[in-house]
């Protein structure tokens, strides 16, 4: 029994490290002028796989490996990583061998990983071979995938290339209620299957998409078929898409979209993380944009990077600034829910978000979206439907409408669903009730100033409130400069008293009834949407 299980040892090791591993022998592939024996590499610091805690990069390894077989159909995807338990050995000759002959490699991203020179080398060694041969991004697409675990310190360990490639976060913030945070000052935790079937489905998904990335690149580096074309679908005539950086709220989003966009075979720029000096991102931004037929950026809750450092023009305000200077050149899709706008981290980029939903000069000629992602994702395509049709996009009327409702602070969740509703067609602008009396009043003039239209949601407001209200309505036009409101609307809701019953079938009142129907809204959406004179 001891020498069977001292030979069984010896198989396994020898199956590890031997260049006749059954796998290697069992796909050998020959694919842009290289030839690789693995799909995937993955390097790790074996710490971050102790089995007391789960042994994570197994778990990993086990659904990449699933999850890419099925990506690649027919194909059965071959992985290798380093077995033993530590990593404080000799470099391994078979480490060298396999990294070069590696098609893609995968990081495992932790203070760990960093701190490590075996991994650090084998970072170094992946990325020198890649440039040695086909190069790190062959047709724009990545070998490197950064899986972060755990979010590191600083990563300036590794190589300059990995550095500028933007990972996927494995990981979840949760508060100290222990409910999950965007904030970037929340404690981080690992997707890992032992914390409970939340986390198990979100690790699941995470890999799902990674190997949907990696499957995309390992398809455009397949070998040409018997009549010398490649059997991956060609996509030099497709259009270029710039999918802006972003924030860390809306990493999920990005990752998504990206990999949308490399699934159907659209070029994706950039392809990694923008230069840190304000000048050098600066010109990057510039010289992407100028190769794309469609723009879409991502806009929450945070600025994402800062190059230029602290004050300073964050990277969100960068890219939108060259997309517009692009002008009906470059098709523009803007993904920002009104909520964000008021959630934002940071005065300078609250001031930027809410800019951009009443800001014709900021928006440009834009399609901003306050919907959720789906929606992005049908105007996304859509767009690109147009592009490679040749189909132009009609020129504006205006920039995007905005509507004031005017409400008393009691009435504050009875005019949420109208509201609501109306956030799916133009920007809405609400009262003020914060703040000193001074600023408060100043916030609703510029409300005042800056609208298209305005509904008074007549609920809880005494007749003293509602006569106030028509009194400013009045003095406004003043600040207008003579511009007329769209509309100018009263919705009635509640107790219908006396001067409620008195503006009854007076023109643009609408009285809610008992429950709330969003078709009501539309005389204000079709009055708002009309053209202006001349």
């Amino acid at each position: 029994m001891i020498d069977n299980i001292i030979l069984a040892n010896m198989f396994r090791h020898y199956l590890t490290h031997s260049k006749l591993c059954p796998a290697q022998v069992a796909f050998y592939w020959k694919g842009a002028d290289v030839t690789f024996s693995n799909h995937v590499f993955i390097s790790y610091a074996h710490s971050d796989n102790d089995p007391k805690i789960g042994s994570w990069v197994s778990s990993f390894h086990e659904l990449l490996e699933a999850y890419l077989e099925s990506t690649l159909k027919r194909t059965k995807p071959v992985i290798w990583r380093d077995k033993r338990l530590s990593d404080n050995e000799v470099f391994d000759k078979s480490i060298t061998e396999n990294l070069a002959q590696s098609a893609v490699m995968v990081a495992i991203v932790t203070d760990n990983y960093v701190e490590s020179p075996w991994c650090q080398r084998e970072a170094q060694e992946f990325c020198e071979h890649a440039e040695k041969t086909i190069g790190l991004a062959p047709k724009n697409l990545l070998r490197v995938f950064k899986v972060i675990k755990r979010p590191t310190e600083s990563e300036a360990t590794l190589p300059k290339p990995m550095r500028n490639i933007t990972g996927t976060q494995f990981f979840i913030r949760m508060s100290n209620e222990e409910r999950e945070s965007d904030d970037e000052n929340d404690r981080a935790f690992e997707l890992n299957p032992e914390f409970g079937e939340p986390f198990a489905q979100k690790l699941k998904l995470k890999v799902s998409r990674l190997a949907q990335d990696i499957s995309i690149v390992l398809k455009e580096l397949e070998p040409a078929n018997e009549a010398g074309a490649p059997t991956s679908r060609p996509d030099d005539d497709k259009p270029t898409v710039y999918l802006a950086q972003t924030g860390e709220d809306r990493l999920e989003d990005y990752a998504t979209l990206r990999s949308e966009l490399l699934q159907r075979g659209y070029r994706v720029v950039p392809n990694g993380v923008l230069p840190s000096t304000e000048a050098e991102c600066r010109a990057k931004v510039e010289e992407l944009m100028a190769t794309a037929s469609l723009s879409v950026q991502l806009m929450g809750t945070r600025s994402g990077a800062l190059p230029g450092g602290e004050g300073a023009d964050s990277i969100s305000v960068i890219q939108n600034e060259f997309a517009v200077q692009r002008g009906r050149a470059l098709r523009r899709v803007v993904s920002l829910p009104r909520w964000m706008a008021d959630a934002a981290v940071g005065e300078q980029h609250k001031e930027f978000l809410t800019g951009m939903l009443s800001n014709a000069e900021l928006q440009g000629d834009c399609d901003l979206i306050g919907a959720d992602l789906e929606v992005v994702k049908t105007a996304m395509l859509s767009a690109l439907s147009d592009i490679e049709r040749g189909v132009l996009k009609p020129a504006k009327v205006s920039a995007v409408k905005s509507i004031y409702v005017i409400f008393d602070r009691a009435d504050l969740a009875a005019s949420k669903p109208l509201r609501t509703a109306l956030e799916e067609h133009v920007t809405v602008l609400k009262s003020a009730f914060s703040g000193e009396p001074d600023a408060v009043r100043e916030a609703n003039i510029q409300n005042l100033a800056a609208c298209d239209g305005v509904v008074i949601f007549y609920g809880s407001g005494s007749d003293g409130w509602k006569a106030a209200v028509d009194g400013d309505l009045l003095r406004a036009l003043a600040f207008r400069e003579g511009r007329p409101f769209k509309i100018q609307a009263t919705w009635l809701d509640g107790e219908l008293t006396e001067d409620k019953e008195d503006l009854l079938g007076g023109p643009n009142v609408i009285e809610s009834g008992s429950e709330f129907d969003p078709r009501m809204i539309m005389p204000i959406i079709e009055a708002l949407n009309e053209p202006d004179d001349g």
